[in-house]
């Protein structure tokens, strides 16, 4: 883990971008000269469910991608898929087959997914978890308490490597869900064939329930085709499962024992330049995974260790307001849904990066921790404890969680939260406890309007401060436009020392609108034409005196079908500074600011064998100019190899109280060699002008059985320049490092 830098929190591209759903619009469809709207009812309206009958099998199932079994043979076949986009409710243009099967062990999911002779698929990599928009893929989705709310996807490309995802009410996210299944897929002359098992073991579920929601999807990138067995309105994502299918007479085995144990063990070489010898250290641990029942699991992790997660990507630093790094720890990732309160990126009760990190991001051994949770069709419980040991003059400390959701209604939810962070004595300082509590609700009033909110309260031992924080988002959403409200309001003494908060005595307002249009006289090769406004206004809370304001107008997005996209945006700030910062080193004094910014931004086809991407921006940046330009290429000639490049450079003049002219550079370079979809050799090498920092991170990764790994991992961190001489130095790491995955 490297640095935390900082970024300015409001202006990243998008608009309530890190938790309101995909944007589209109504599809105008041409039928015999005659252009009628259509757009999917609402799941609370009447509409036609279909339904596939579950097929037991006793045969034996080789998975190797071929259909050939005679159990194959004989199940249903299901079809008739339906695009999403482009044309919403028009049968696919690329024609899909699904069979089903289970038994005692697995369920089985079987697709043949035709294409035109001679076309191959496109996959960008062969990684795991890969990008959905990006690649080629088939997958399923259960919903398999058919509560209409709890959504599972397991989901495969044609070179079969895996990605997994558990979803609640289409909003909350586990990206990072992983569990053991089976996927073999083989690529034809004229499309390409997937064989998925899935073990029970890797599901939750009611053994008495007969019914499950199901359904199907397929993304054919070349032409940019998304379709479904029970397709959904474009405005919303596949784990919409109010829109499913049903598969009836499952009738599911009783659970197992379900134990996973997986110890590692590792070596590591530290070297600080200019020391001799590197260290070299031992590590022995694990984890043990246990689930009681289909809802609830315990973890235990033992010396925890994260010495194959990838470096953190660097940002240059233009505002003064700190944004952490996205968690990239796997322990953490886990169950991370049912312990994120709030819907700001830069305002959390509690943030897992605040374990086992310094905030420069530096590690702090783990000695040991334990997670339960529990989620059900009504209520979902879970608590988190972990010790941190004291390392370099920081005191040892214990974090604790607990959180409880009661879910009621149709698509809605309330919730508790309770974190607590406890510093232990250290050299003559006292111990100190911070305690935050905190509620929160989600409230789908239909299946186009959304609220979301929070209150969180915090007390503060040794400063003997209480303080108090408060988020709220209303959304309307349908295929043709998104209408947001963003509004959170902090105190000046509120520190929640096991979460993050960026901005203290603020009150931030930031309305938006964005619309997805697609008239009939759009150019063949546009999709959609989709303008958009979004506003971001920060008061004093105490006294709500002015400080900030923010403006993106874009009245001009193109979006192709190719996936490339265009767009113009007209940026306009105020700022009124009551303390000095320094962008790139250049001292700016307290004052009252007001510029504008011209921004283009241009992007072809990111899936293609070779794509590029350009941003240029240019005006004022408070009391001087900025030039910023942006670019980036990835070259992708096969799924096995692909390298990618951005490079940033930001000019500025006549900038800070002495008028002062500087440029900082930031170059990133990453390279990914996949033998197999297991088996791959990734580079990460970062070129940052502005911290006068050189960085390299290389890893191999092989996944020899099912979740069990072998990692090689080696970092380079040196600065460059005149920071060398005020007694910088830089660091190199290797590791060696096993894990080996016992499900019992």
């Amino acid at each position: 883990m490297n640095n935390i830098l900082i970024i300015v929190p409001f202006l990243s591209v998008g608009f309530h971008s890190a938790k309101v759903p995909a944007f589209t619009a109504i599809n105008m469809v041409k039928t015999q000269n005659t252009e009628v709207s259509y757009e999917l009812q609402a799941p609370s309206e009447e509409r036609s469910v279909p339904v596939i009958q579950a097929v037991k099998t006793d045969a034996v199932i080789t998975i190797d991608g071929r259909l050939d079994e005679e159990a194959w043979q004989k199940a249903p076949v299901i079809s008739g898929f339906r695009q999403v986009e482009p044309e919403q409710g028009e049968p696919a243009r690329h024609h899909t087959e699904v069979r089903v099967l289970y038994n005692e062990r697995f369920i089985y999911i079987g697709a043949r997914m035709y294409d035109e002779p001679g076309n191959k698929p496109r996959v960008t990599s062969l990684s795991r978890d890969f990008g959905y928009f990006e690649n080629d893929l088939f997958g399923v989705v259960f919903d398999t308490f058919n509560n209409e709310r709890d959504a599972i996807s397991f989901q495969v490309t044609p070179y079969g490597n895996q990605r997994d995802l558990q979803v609640f009410d289409d909003a909350v996210f586990n990206r990072d869900f992983e569990v053991v299944w089976h996927a073999e897929t083989e690529i034809l002359e004229d499309g390409w064939v997937v064989e998925m098992a899935i073990p029970w073991s890797s599901l939750r579920y009611n053994e008495t329930n007969d019914t499950w929601g199901i359904n199907f999807i397929r993304r054919h990138r070349r032409s940019n085709e998304e379709s479904a067995w029970s397709p959904w309105p474009r405005a919303y994502r596949p784990y919409r499962v109010s829109y499913a299918g049903k598969l009836t007479g499952i009738v599911a085995p009783p659970p197992s024992i379900n134990l996973r144990v997986q110890p590692y063990a590792l070596t590591e070489a530290n070297r600080i330049y200019g020391e001799g010898n590197p260290d070299y250290s031992p590590k022995l641990g694990g984890e043990i995974k246990w689930a009681p029942s289909r809802n609830s699991v315990l973890d235990l992790t033992f010396n925890t260790d994260f010495a194959q997660a990838e470096a953190d990507q660097q940002v240059i630093n233009l505002t003064q307001f700190p944004v952490v790094f996205p968690e990239k720890r796997q322990f953490f990732l886990e169950n991370a849904n049912l312990f994120d309160v709030g819907r700001i990126a830069w305002l959390k009760p509690f943030f897992t990066r605040r374990i086992g990190l310094t905030l420069s991001g530096e590690p702090v051994p783990i000695d040991a921790g334990i997670r339960f949770t529990d989620q059900s069709v009504d209520r979902s419980f879970g608590a988190l404890l972990m010790r941190q040991r004291d390392q370099a003059g920081f005191p040892a400390s214990w974090f604790g969680v607990g959180r409880y959701v009661e879910n009621f209604g149709n698509g809605k939810r309330a919730g508790i939260m309770v974190t607590a962070r406890q510093d232990e004595a250290m050299h003559g300082q006292s111990s100190n406890a911070n305690i935050t509590g905190s509620v929160d609700t989600f409230m789908r009033f239909s299946s186009r309007v959304s609220l979301a909110g929070s209150i969180s309260g915090m007390y503060d031992e040794q400063d003997q401060q209480w303080g108090h924080a408060s988020d709220l988002w209303l959304a309307y959403l349908d295929n043709f436009m998104y209408l947001g409200l963003l509004q959170a309001v902090v105190s000046r003494e509120y520190n929640p020392r096991a979460g993050f908060v960026a901005r203290r005595d603020i009150i931030m307002t930031s309305p938006a609108v964005r619309f997805n249009w697609r008239p009939s006289w759009r150019p063949a090769s546009v999709r959609a034409i989709t303008p958009d406004i979004t506003t971001f206004f920060y008061h004093n809370y105490n006294d709500l005196s002015y400080q900030q304001g923010y403006i993106a107008f874009r009245p001009f997005t193109l979006e192709f079908h190719s996936g490339a996209r265009f767009q113009y945006s007209l940026l306009t700030e105020w700022h009124n500074l009551e303390f000095g910062f320094s962008p790139a080193g250049i001292a700016v004094d307290p004052g009252r600011y007001r510029f504008q910014q011209h921004e283009v931004l241009f992007q072809t086809d990111q899936s293609a064998r070779f794509s590029i991407s350009a941003k240029a921006k240019h005006g004022g940046f408070f009391n001087g100019e900025l030039t910023q330009i942006t670019a980036g290429a990835g070259l992708r000639p096969v799924p096995h190899l692909s390298i990618g490049t951005n490079y940033e450079r930001n000019m500025f003049t006549n900038l800070g109280a002495d008028s002062e002219a500087k440029n900082v550079d930031l170059l990133i370079t990453r390279v990914r060699l996949s033998f197999s979809p297991r088996m791959h050799i990734s580079g990460f090498w970062q070129h940052n002008t502005d911290q006068s920092i050189n960085s390299l991170n290389l890893r191999f990764s092989w996944e020899f059985m099912p979740l069990s790994y072998i990692y090689l991992v080696f970092n380079d961190v040196h600065p460059f320049g005149d920071e060398i001489l005020y007694g910088s130095t830089g660091r190199q790491q290797a590791i060696f490092k096993v894990t080996y995955l016992q499900q019992l």
